[in-house]
């Protein structure tokens, strides 16, 4: 059925669908990126106690020169952020740590190959993994609490290719 227009119903609706998400997502993402970027940037144990909400938002941590290595977001960052660091997190959990022990392992020689859960429970892959965690520790990390669900998600990846940082940002499923 024609709007009258020469426009069919579908074309309309997806108009329609792609000017809200224009408006409710896409001219947001670059305010968003440079309230993150304004963000306090230090190691997470040494933002002052209580100042990681358990709220919802995005984060950025960055390698010791002060370049951005991996974004993410979440439901809650205090939960998250101490995740990526904790020593008894997993592969699913310390996703970024994954990340960088396999990169490390690679270097080192260490055969990568398997599934996650494999690899994290071989002594030689386990090694680099807690590596990694104790590393990820010690990076700069800033973050902004995001309430948005639907910016947050678009956000990860549009911030990913901004910031360059698709070295350990990988979205492929675990």
């Amino acid at each position: 059925m024609s709007a009258g227009n020469g426009s069919s119903d579908s074309e309309l609706i997806l108009l329609d669908g792609l000017a809200e998400f224009d408006t409710a997502v896409l001219a947001r993402l670059r305010p968003l990126l440079d309230r993150l970027l304004a963000a306090p940037r230090q190691p997470r144990a040494e933002h002052p106690r209580g100042t990681i909400p358990a709220q919802p938002g995005l984060y950025l941590f960055s390698d010791e020169a002060g370049k951005p290595i991996y974004v993410g977001q979440t439901r809650n960052l205090r939960r998250r952020l101490a995740q990526h660091c904790s020593e008894g997190s997993s592969h699913v959990s310390a996703s970024f740590a994954y990340n960088i022990a396999k990169k490390t392992a690679v270097d080192a020689g260490v055969d990568i190959t398997g599934y996650r859960g494999d690899l994290v429970a071989r002594a030689d892959f386990n090694e680099q993994f807690l590596a990694a965690k104790r590393l990820v520790a010690k990076l700069p990390v800033q973050f902004v609490v995001e309430t948005h669900a639907d910016l947050r998600t678009v956000f990860e990846v549009y911030a990913t290719y901004a910031l360059a940082t698709q070295e350990y940002n990988t979205f492929e499923t675990h």
